[in-house]
């Protein structure tokens, strides 16, 4: 699950400083303790002339590792959460997502300061809700078929999936218009994949569905955001997440993982 918040300018030095130090103890409350700083090089081509202008802008990780065991004799950190910030944009991270009441009050308790600081110095232009889930086959890869795991007749499928056997994917979004030049975009992906767990391992094929919805501010940005306003906007991306996820996955699977009678 991934929670991103772009900014529709970089937010000055002094500030970005500023959300550092509010997001330090926070994080480090929550087990985001391994700092990581970071360093972006950004190409801005310019259409009206030949020139080619480059910048370097640094951020900041918090992350929190979880030991994983990779084989019989040797461990290694995982990270199974993480909190990014820079000039441009704050993304959030869970790669053990449960509930969303429970990772949207983590994040919050986390975040609400930082987010106030932003929307008070830029204004913004996305607020993005992104969900990532797996669905891994057992036995022969050859075998695995979409039947099961995606809605035969989903709008939100190509059709031509059901009738391959080896890898494939199937990409499909629209924009909806919603106020004035703003726009809201609905995302699905889905892809065979064979993935490999380990070095050594060998592949196991699994089926990925990225469902995303993002909200888009025109013109400027929206600059009358607040922290509450933003938490009620999410709440609101996550339910349209859900209908997505819903409407492309067999209702025999959306048993399976317990999401039937929702």
């Amino acid at each position: 699950m991934a929670m991103v918040i772009t900014f529709a300018e970089p937010i000055t030095s002094l500030v970005f400083r500023r959300i550092i130090r509010e997001l330090e103890p926070r994080t480090f409350a929550k087990g985001l303790t391994n700092r990581q700083p970071m360093q972006m090089v950004s190409v801005n081509f310019n259409p009206t002339g030949p020139q080619v202008q480059q910048s370097i802008s640094s951020g900041m990780q918090f992350q929190k590792l979880s030991l994983v065991r990779v084989d019989e004799n040797q461990v290694a950190n995982k990270v199974v959460e993480e909190l990014s910030i820079d000039p441009n944009h704050i993304l959030y991270r869970n790669m053990n997502y449960s509930w969303w009441e429970n990772v949207s009050g983590s994040y919050w308790e986390m975040c609400s300061d930082s987010i106030s600081s932003i929307v008070e110095s830029v204004p913004l232009r996305t607020v993005r809700l992104e969900y990532l889930d797996r669905f891994i086959y057992d036995g022969d890869p050859e075998a695995a078929t979409a039947d099961g795991v995606i809605r035969r007749e989903s709008e939100l499928v190509s059709p031509h999936i059901f009738n391959l056997t080896d890898l494939w994917h199937s990409h499909t979004g629209k924009l909806e218009k919603t106020k004035g030049e703003d726009r809201r975009l609905f995302q699905v992906n889905i892809d065979m994949v064979d993935m490999v767990d380990d070095p050594g391992s060998l592949p196991r094929r699994s089926i990925s569905i990225m469902s995303a919805v993002e909200e888009r501010f025109g013109g400027t940005g929206m600059d009358s955001a607040t922290a509450d306003t933003l938490r009620a906007t999410f709440d609101d991306l996550h339910d349209e997440v859900k209908v997505l996820f819903r409407n492309a996955v067999d209702s025999q699977m959306l048993a399976t993982v317990g999401l039937d009678n929702e």
